[in-house]
Protein backbone atom coordinates (compact mmCIF):
# COMPACT_ATOMS: atom_id res chain seq x y z
CA UNK A 1 0.00 0.00 0.00
CA UNK A 2 3.18 2.29 -0.19
CA UNK A 3 5.09 3.58 -2.97
CA UNK A 4 8.47 2.33 -2.63
CA UNK A 5 10.22 3.46 -5.60
CA UNK A 6 8.80 6.36 -5.86
CA UNK A 7 8.71 6.02 -9.82
CA UNK A 8 6.76 9.31 -11.61
CA UNK A 9 3.71 7.50 -13.28
CA UNK A 10 1.83 10.42 -14.73
CA UNK A 11 2.38 9.34 -18.60
CA UNK A 12 1.94 5.65 -17.32
CA UNK A 13 -1.16 6.44 -15.74
CA UNK A 14 -2.67 8.49 -18.68
CA UNK A 15 -1.92 5.34 -21.31
CA UNK A 16 -3.63 3.12 -18.73
CA UNK A 17 -6.74 5.85 -18.28
CA UNK A 18 -7.07 4.88 -22.04
CA UNK A 19 -7.04 1.15 -21.55
CA UNK A 20 -8.92 0.88 -18.22
CA UNK A 21 -12.24 -1.08 -18.85
CA UNK A 22 -11.54 -2.12 -22.05
CA UNK A 23 -9.65 -5.73 -21.15
CA UNK A 24 -9.57 -6.80 -24.56
CA UNK A 25 -7.42 -4.46 -25.91
CA UNK A 26 -3.99 -6.13 -26.24
CA UNK A 27 -2.41 -3.65 -27.84
CA UNK A 28 -2.99 -0.82 -25.16
CA UNK A 29 -2.39 -3.05 -22.37
CA UNK A 30 1.28 -3.78 -23.67
CA UNK A 31 2.00 -0.08 -24.81
CA UNK A 32 1.17 0.58 -20.34
CA UNK A 33 3.41 -2.42 -18.82
CA UNK A 34 5.67 -0.86 -21.99
CA UNK A 35 5.26 2.49 -20.71
CA UNK A 36 5.74 1.77 -17.21
CA UNK A 37 9.01 -0.55 -17.94
CA UNK A 38 10.73 2.16 -19.89
CA UNK A 39 10.37 4.17 -16.40
CA UNK A 40 11.88 1.52 -14.05
CA UNK A 41 14.03 3.43 -11.92
CA UNK A 42 16.75 0.85 -12.46
CA UNK A 43 16.81 0.55 -16.01
CA UNK A 44 16.24 4.67 -16.53
CA UNK A 45 18.93 5.45 -13.90
CA UNK A 46 21.78 2.99 -15.87
CA UNK A 47 24.67 3.71 -16.39
CA UNK A 48 25.60 0.33 -18.14
CA UNK A 49 22.15 0.23 -20.50
CA UNK A 50 21.96 -2.89 -18.45
CA UNK A 51 23.51 -5.60 -21.10
CA UNK A 52 22.03 -8.79 -20.64
CA UNK A 53 24.23 -11.58 -19.20
CA UNK A 54 25.66 -14.43 -21.01
CA UNK A 55 24.68 -18.28 -20.26
CA UNK A 56 22.68 -19.28 -17.42
CA UNK A 57 22.89 -17.28 -14.63
CA UNK A 58 22.05 -18.56 -11.06
CA UNK A 59 19.69 -20.91 -12.27
CA UNK A 60 17.99 -18.21 -14.48
CA UNK A 61 18.13 -18.84 -18.64
CA UNK A 62 20.31 -17.91 -20.59
CA UNK A 63 19.24 -14.20 -21.78
CA UNK A 64 16.35 -13.87 -19.32
CA UNK A 65 18.83 -11.86 -17.01
CA UNK A 66 20.12 -8.24 -16.86
CA UNK A 67 23.01 -7.00 -15.47
CA UNK A 68 22.25 -3.06 -14.47
CA UNK A 69 24.52 -0.70 -13.05
CA UNK A 70 22.85 2.44 -12.01
CA UNK A 71 22.85 5.29 -9.66
CA UNK A 72 20.18 6.77 -7.45
CA UNK A 73 21.15 9.64 -5.39
CA UNK A 74 24.82 9.33 -3.87
CA UNK A 75 24.53 5.72 -4.21
CA UNK A 76 25.61 3.35 -6.84
CA UNK A 77 24.77 -0.34 -7.10
CA UNK A 78 24.65 -3.68 -8.76
CA UNK A 79 21.15 -5.31 -9.58
CA UNK A 80 20.56 -8.34 -12.02
CA UNK A 81 16.99 -8.10 -13.41
CA UNK A 82 14.45 -10.67 -15.03
CA UNK A 83 13.89 -9.41 -18.62
CA UNK A 84 9.99 -9.66 -19.05
CA UNK A 85 8.96 -8.65 -22.03
CA UNK A 86 5.66 -6.63 -22.01
CA UNK A 87 3.64 -8.71 -23.87
CA UNK A 88 3.88 -11.75 -20.96
CA UNK A 89 3.15 -9.16 -18.58
CA UNK A 90 0.17 -8.00 -20.45
CA UNK A 91 -1.03 -11.58 -20.84
CA UNK A 92 -0.47 -12.60 -17.45
CA UNK A 93 -2.53 -9.60 -15.84
CA UNK A 94 -4.77 -10.01 -18.34
CA UNK A 95 -5.33 -13.97 -17.90
CA UNK A 96 -6.01 -13.50 -13.87
CA UNK A 97 -8.21 -10.37 -14.07
CA UNK A 98 -10.22 -11.86 -16.74
CA UNK A 99 -10.62 -15.05 -14.49
CA UNK A 100 -11.13 -13.38 -11.16
CA UNK A 101 -12.17 -10.19 -11.14
CA UNK A 102 -14.24 -9.72 -14.75
CA UNK A 103 -16.62 -7.43 -13.58
CA UNK A 104 -13.55 -4.74 -12.28
CA UNK A 105 -12.93 -2.36 -15.23
CA UNK A 106 -10.17 -1.29 -13.43
CA UNK A 107 -8.37 -4.45 -12.96
CA UNK A 108 -5.82 -4.11 -15.41
CA UNK A 109 -4.83 -0.70 -14.35
CA UNK A 110 -5.09 -1.34 -10.78
CA UNK A 111 -2.68 -4.92 -10.88
CA UNK A 112 0.03 -3.17 -13.29
CA UNK A 113 -0.36 -0.15 -10.65
CA UNK A 114 0.74 -2.23 -7.74
CA UNK A 115 3.27 -3.92 -9.76
CA UNK A 116 4.87 -0.40 -10.22
CA UNK A 117 4.17 0.84 -6.50
CA UNK A 118 5.82 -2.54 -4.95
CA UNK A 119 8.66 -3.06 -7.46
CA UNK A 120 9.23 -0.38 -9.35
CA UNK A 121 8.57 -2.58 -12.08
CA UNK A 122 11.35 -4.57 -12.03
CA UNK A 123 11.71 -8.35 -10.45
CA UNK A 124 15.16 -8.17 -8.93
CA UNK A 125 16.94 -11.38 -9.29
CA UNK A 126 20.31 -10.89 -7.39
CA UNK A 127 22.26 -7.93 -5.87
CA UNK A 128 21.48 -4.28 -4.58
CA UNK A 129 17.87 -2.81 -4.90
CA UNK A 130 18.66 1.13 -4.18
CA UNK A 131 15.32 2.25 -2.68
CA UNK A 132 13.66 5.21 -0.97
CA UNK A 133 11.72 3.92 1.88
CA UNK A 134 9.26 5.35 4.66
CA UNK A 135 10.44 9.44 2.99
CA UNK A 136 14.15 8.17 4.08
CA UNK A 137 16.71 8.84 1.85
CA UNK A 138 18.23 6.66 -0.54
CA UNK A 139 19.12 2.74 1.12
CA UNK A 140 20.93 -0.68 -0.26
CA UNK A 141 18.59 -3.66 0.01
CA UNK A 142 19.67 -7.00 -0.85
CA UNK A 143 17.72 -8.81 -2.89
CA UNK A 144 17.52 -12.84 -4.52
CA UNK A 145 14.82 -14.06 -6.79
CA UNK A 146 12.31 -11.29 -6.23
CA UNK A 147 12.69 -11.19 -2.39
CA UNK A 148 14.23 -9.48 0.20
CA UNK A 149 17.44 -11.16 2.00
CA UNK A 150 18.05 -9.77 5.47
CA UNK A 151 22.06 -9.33 6.15
CA UNK A 152 24.93 -6.89 7.62
CA UNK A 153 24.09 -4.17 4.25
CA UNK A 154 20.38 -4.15 4.36
CA UNK A 155 18.95 -0.47 4.51
CA UNK A 156 22.27 0.73 5.03
CA UNK A 157 22.45 4.45 3.52
CA UNK A 158 26.15 4.30 2.61
CA UNK A 159 28.22 3.15 -0.45
CA UNK A 160 29.17 -0.44 -0.62
CA UNK A 161 31.86 -1.25 -2.86
CA UNK A 162 30.86 -2.42 -5.75
CA UNK A 163 33.24 -5.69 -5.89
CA UNK A 164 31.32 -6.79 -2.30
CA UNK A 165 27.21 -6.15 -4.02
CA UNK A 166 29.06 -8.54 -7.17
CA UNK A 167 30.17 -10.73 -4.59
CA UNK A 168 26.79 -11.09 -2.64
CA UNK A 169 24.67 -11.06 -6.17
CA UNK A 170 26.88 -14.21 -7.02
CA UNK A 171 26.91 -16.03 -3.89
CA UNK A 172 25.39 -19.33 -4.14
CA UNK A 173 21.90 -19.89 -2.79
CA UNK A 174 22.45 -22.44 -0.17
CA UNK A 175 24.77 -19.97 1.44
CA UNK A 176 22.61 -16.95 1.75
CA UNK A 177 19.57 -19.12 2.66
CA UNK A 178 22.09 -20.93 5.72
CA UNK A 179 23.81 -17.16 6.57
CA UNK A 180 20.72 -14.59 6.14
CA UNK A 181 17.24 -14.35 7.00
CA UNK A 182 14.25 -13.58 4.68
CA UNK A 183 12.45 -10.91 6.47
CA UNK A 184 9.16 -12.00 4.86
CA UNK A 185 9.35 -14.11 2.52
CA UNK A 186 6.93 -11.78 0.06
CA UNK A 187 8.30 -12.25 -3.80
CA UNK A 188 7.99 -9.58 -6.78
CA UNK A 189 6.70 -8.37 -9.10
CA UNK A 190 3.57 -8.39 -6.48
CA UNK A 191 4.15 -8.98 -2.96
CA UNK A 192 3.37 -12.66 -3.09
CA UNK A 193 3.51 -14.61 -0.25
CA UNK A 194 4.00 -18.28 0.52
CA UNK A 195 1.04 -18.89 1.86
CA UNK A 196 -0.79 -17.82 -1.01
CA UNK A 197 0.94 -19.87 -3.30
CA UNK A 198 0.17 -22.75 -0.88
CA UNK A 199 -3.71 -22.10 -1.33
CA UNK A 200 -3.67 -21.45 -5.14
CA UNK A 201 -2.05 -24.41 -5.79
CA UNK A 202 -3.37 -27.14 -3.63
CA UNK A 203 -1.05 -29.88 -2.99
CA UNK A 204 1.90 -28.08 -3.53
CA UNK A 205 5.18 -28.45 -1.39
CA UNK A 206 5.74 -24.84 0.06
CA UNK A 207 7.07 -24.33 3.97
CA UNK A 208 4.57 -22.50 5.59
CA UNK A 209 6.97 -20.17 7.30
CA UNK A 210 10.88 -19.28 5.75
CA UNK A 211 12.23 -19.64 9.03
CA UNK A 212 14.76 -22.49 8.70
CA UNK A 213 17.69 -22.29 5.70
CA UNK A 214 16.27 -25.46 4.78
CA UNK A 215 13.02 -23.62 3.95
CA UNK A 216 14.72 -20.72 3.26
CA UNK A 217 16.19 -22.29 -0.12
CA UNK A 218 12.86 -24.20 -0.66
CA UNK A 219 11.07 -20.90 -0.76
CA UNK A 220 13.90 -19.10 -2.71
CA UNK A 221 13.90 -22.41 -5.72
CA UNK A 222 10.21 -22.34 -5.78
CA UNK A 223 9.87 -18.73 -6.77
CA UNK A 224 12.77 -18.96 -9.34
CA UNK A 225 11.28 -22.20 -10.93
CA UNK A 226 7.35 -20.27 -10.93
CA UNK A 227 9.12 -17.17 -13.00
CA UNK A 228 10.88 -19.26 -15.36
CA UNK A 229 7.67 -21.33 -16.37
CA UNK A 230 5.91 -18.19 -16.41
CA UNK A 231 7.69 -16.88 -18.92
CA UNK A 232 6.57 -19.25 -21.21
CA UNK A 233 3.02 -19.39 -20.67
CA UNK A 234 -0.32 -16.82 -20.58
CA UNK A 235 -0.07 -17.07 -16.58
CA UNK A 236 2.01 -16.50 -13.73
CA UNK A 237 1.16 -18.59 -10.65
CA UNK A 238 2.31 -16.11 -8.70
CA UNK A 239 0.38 -13.00 -9.33
CA UNK A 240 -2.69 -15.61 -9.85
CA UNK A 241 -2.01 -16.30 -5.79
CA UNK A 242 -1.37 -12.59 -5.27
CA UNK A 243 -5.08 -11.49 -6.91
CA UNK A 244 -6.46 -14.85 -5.51
CA UNK A 245 -5.61 -13.87 -1.93
CA UNK A 246 -6.49 -9.69 -2.14
CA UNK A 247 -9.69 -9.68 -4.47
CA UNK A 248 -11.05 -7.15 -1.99
CA UNK A 249 -8.60 -4.51 -1.62
CA UNK A 250 -8.27 -4.57 -5.32
CA UNK A 251 -11.61 -4.03 -6.00
CA UNK A 252 -11.22 -0.94 -3.65
CA UNK A 253 -8.86 0.62 -5.27
CA UNK A 254 -5.63 -0.28 -2.68
CA UNK A 255 -2.16 -2.09 -3.79
CA UNK A 256 -2.26 -5.14 -0.85
CA UNK A 257 0.78 -5.88 1.31
CA UNK A 258 2.20 -8.58 3.32
CA UNK A 259 0.25 -7.09 6.42
CA UNK A 260 -3.11 -7.40 4.11
CA UNK A 261 -5.66 -10.16 5.34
Amino acid sequence: MRAIWGLPVLGMLAVLAASAGAQGQSADHVAAVKAAMDAAPVRASATNGCPAVEGEFLGWPAGKVRRCQYKRGDLEGVLYVLDVAPETMATWIESICAEKLPDLASCFSRTLTCANETSGMSFPVSGFAIEQRGGAGFRNFLFRNGMLIGGPHNAVSTQIPLEEQEKLAKAPEAGLAATFPIPTGSTRFWRTMPYNLAARVMGMDIPPQINTPERRLKWLETARAEMIDALGKPSNRLLDAWVTAHPLTITLGACPDESDP
